[in-house]
């Protein structure tokens, strides 16, 4: 009898699509990751169930949504929860993660973790101090948190957090000798702050003319109170340089295909090794962010670039090969469609539309209403509040209620019409019924939160 597949999760920080070639973009440096589209399943809107790293991370764990957990922002935690990955254990795999974990639950996910961030020689805001940082051509945001957008890494590659993550998996592997299968994560940091790319790839995108759409340059309509507080109080694009932003950027895209590099490392050594076959290969991001466009740095948006992430699955035995999916799907969907697809029954009830069989046959799923919700922590003003989105078809709805559950304010646009989202429609007479349906959708939400 043939054993269950391996998996190799692969999960990156803070990763745009357009960081991606497979997604379209004229400047991504991303061989390794295209031919993992080109030989299997790409989905073109995948939506995080949170612009935030910890409700984000946990949801995809347990499949469970933040209003189900609990942890809606990065500042809250959990002593316990039923994490998917243990299904698996429970069937016999072996799992390990291996670099940064974030998801702030007192019990583990997987059997064996290894948890680090980042290495001694930066921080999210400045280097150590036994380097002189004007030697590495900076670039550091002018707000209130002085991340560190932009520069060169230090040391030699082999100091990286993701150096160091692919040699902690392949040394799993290494020692991996009985029959069980494995489920394998390899959590990166980049391209999350700090910015900073070793070279060759700090300098790789010097010569490449990067931009963002100018229909996206920056705000503009009617958008919501929290997003217009974000931008003036915490992550405005604003306090930056044209110059600045410009070169941020290239270190973006350079760190982008920096991890591509890395990810290219590990799928040869399993290749030459022998153990990508048999071997299902997961790739995703736990969610977007901005590099000036609509007026902002870091994540905490439901607009395109923070809300919709790359997500990739190869395993051509089994998948239909270079099958883009345009229905919107949710990455907490993935543990479940995993488990589904290696024969493995969920110990927890899952509200998941399974993606199992659109991997398979390459059609696309049964469309249904996406979800993402977070607690806007980074500003006092909201931080009570609970700010929600659900996309349906063409439309995207966001809402914002108060700690006792009291409707702020709305938001709806029409994806197809209008992309960049400048038109908010939620005023509009014709789409009162529409608004009103979608409010009572989130509203509900709340309400079994508290149940």
């Amino acid at each position: 009898m043939k054993k269950k597949p391996n998996i190799l999760w692969i999960m990156t920080d803070e990763q745009r699509k357009d960081s991606i070639g497979c997604y379209g973009s004229e400047w991504a440096a991303t061989p390794h990751i295209d031919r993992l589209a080109k030989e299997g399943v790409l989905f073109e809107n995948a939506i995080t169930p949170s612009p935030m790293c910890v409700p984000a991370r946990l949801s995809v764990l347990t499949g469970k949504y933040p209003h189900e957990t609990g942890v809606w922002n990065n500042k809250h935690s959990k002593d316990s929860e039923e994490h998917l990955t243990h299904c698996f254990e429970e069937a016999g795999y072996v799992t390990a993660s291996f670099g940064k974990q974030h998801y702030q639950t007192k019990n583990n996910a997987f059997g064996t973790e290894v948890t680090f961030e980042l290495g001694s020689e930066v921080e999210y805001t400045k280097y150590h101090e036994r380097y002189e940082e004007s030697d590495y051509d900076i670039v550091r945001y002018r707000g209130k948190s002085p991340w560190l957008l932009g520069g060169k890494f230090p040391a030699d590659i082999s100091e990286t957090q993701e150096n160091k993550v692919v040699e902690l998996a392949k040394a799993f592997l290494s020692r991996h000798e009985d029959e069980r299968p494995f489920l394998l994560r390899m959590s990166f940091n980049g391209p999350h702050t700090p910015v900073v790319p070793p070279e060759p790839f700090a300098s790789s995108m010097e010569d490449r003319k990067i931009g963002i759409p100018a229909a996206s340059e920056g705000p503009r309509g009617s958008i919501p109170e929290w997003t217009k507080a974000l931008i003036e109080n915490y992550a405005g694009s604003h306090v930056m340089t044209d110059a600045e932003m410009e070169k941020a950027r290239k270190y973006y895209y350079g760190y982008a295909s920096y991890v591509d590099h890395e990810i290219g490392s590990m799928l040869d050594w399993m290749s030459d090794e022998g153990w990508l076959e048999n071997t299902i290969v997961v790739f995703m991001s736990d969610h977007g962010t901005h590099l000036g466009d609509y007026g902002l740095v870091q994540k905490q948006t439901f607009y395109e670039p923070s809300v919709s992430v790359p997500f990739i699955f190869w395993y051509p035995e089994q998948f239909k090969s270079g099958t883009r999916i345009a229905t919107p799907v949710e990455t907490r969907w993935m543990l479940p469609a995993l488990l589904d697809l290696v024969g493995i029954e969920a110990t927890v009830q899952l509200s998941c539309n399974r993606l199992s069989e659109s991997l398979r046959s390459g059609q696309e799923p049964a469309a249904v209403p996406v979800y993402s919700e977070f607690i806007l922590n980074s500003l006092p003003l909201f931080e009570e509040d609970k700010i929600l989105m659900v996309r349906t078809g063409p439309w995207k709805f966001t809402a914002r209620f108060g700690d006792s559950g009291e409707l702020i304010e709305r938001s709806l646009s029409h994806m197809e019409d209008d992309p960049y989202e400048h038109h908010n429609l939620a005023k509009e007479q014709e789409h009162q019924d529409k608004v009103a349906s979608m409010t009572r959708v989130l509203q509900e939400r709340l309400r079994l939160e508290t149940r």
